[in-house]
């Protein structure tokens, strides 16, 4: 697993690798330097192919109390593909007028988040794109007005549709008459697809000729069963041998994977959940995907 320090401004400050141990758990430190900045700090924790799995969110204070009062609301609580939101800023000074022509940034950006569903315990929700997402950082700068109020905007590309659940961060930062930052942190999901779609298998090895069984779902953003039609594919890796030559002229053999599909079929899926039995030919590594549509992301 990866654990990440994140600091109020959206900075990473510290990321660890770690090993699991047999209670399933490991621990992590970091050394805050006297120079570290105010505000609430995160701990993320991520598998082992940077998909979110939890947050934690600690608070780093000083003696020295903040000029400004800052809060940042959201026009939605969550946001769907294609769709945008707009943030909305207001500074005041405490105990005194609005911060007026106050310098504000707001960074946003987006990151996986993993999805799963009480009523199906033990199915594998996560989704794998054909493309990189574009999880690139994007940043508005400007100036609070006569009221201390400010405004940005943002977008969810429609390139993220069908891409599972992410998560939106916007990191505020408003600026003080002395250039002193205050910070603040609003999340939200991001639902790129209107239903998701989980797979459980009740055994990861199965006999040639033998029927097996496998536990197909369909889930709101809710976690709640819904009726749906998806695509089903089940492919079956094939590995050969080739004889390439290098560099230095030398012949070698060399092992190749191939997918052979063995399945490919459109099912439907009930609210409670379905099944789907296939009968393996042959030996070797097998994958079961379900998507939106054929040919999307699994």
């Amino acid at each position: 697993v990866k654990f990440k320090f994140v600091m109020p401004n959206g900075k990473e400050l510290k990321s660890f690798r770690k090993m699991l141990n047999e209670q399933g758990s490991a621990e992590v430190s970091v050394d805050l330097p006297q120079s570290a900045i105010t505000g609430s700090y995160q701990l993320e924790l991520y598998s082992g192919n940077d998909v979110l799995l939890s947050t934690k969110t600690f608070s780093v204070e000083e003696f020295v109390p903040d000029r400004i009062k800052v809060t940042a609301q959201l026009g939605k609580p969550s946001l769907v593909s294609g769709d945008s939101t707009t943030l909305k800023i207001n500074a005041v000074n405490f105990f005194g007028p609005p911060a007026a022509m106050r310098k504000f940034e707001a960074e946003f950006n987006l990151i996986r988040k993993s999805f799963s569903s009480k009523d199906f315990s033990g199915y594998n929700f996560t989704v794998k794109t054909l493309n990189e997402l574009p999880l690139d950082k994007k940043i508005e700068q400007g100036q609070t007005n006569e009221k201390g109020e400010a405004t940005a905007k943002f977008l969810i590309p429609d390139s993220c549709k069908n891409s599972g659940l992410l998560q939106g961060r916007i990191y505020t930062t408003v600026f003080d008459e002395t250039g002193r930052p205050v910070n603040r942190l609003n999340t939200f999901d991001v639902n790129t697809q209107q239903n998701y779609f989980g797979i459980k298998l009740n055994d990861y090895y199965a006999n040639i000729g033998t029927n097996t069984l496998i536990g197909l779902a369909a889930c709101n953003s809710n976690g709640k069963g819904a009726t749906a039609t998806a695509y089903v594919e089940i492919i079956n890796y094939d590995w050969y041998n080739v004889v390439e030559k290098s560099d230095n002229g030398q012949y070698r053999y060399v092992s190749q994977k191939r997918e052979v599909t063995m399945l490919s079929r459109e099912v439907h899926i009930a609210a409670g959940g379905s099944s789907l039995n296939f009968i393996p030919a042959n030996s070797g590594e097998y994958e079961v995907r379900i998507s939106a549509v054929k040919g999307g992301n699994y």
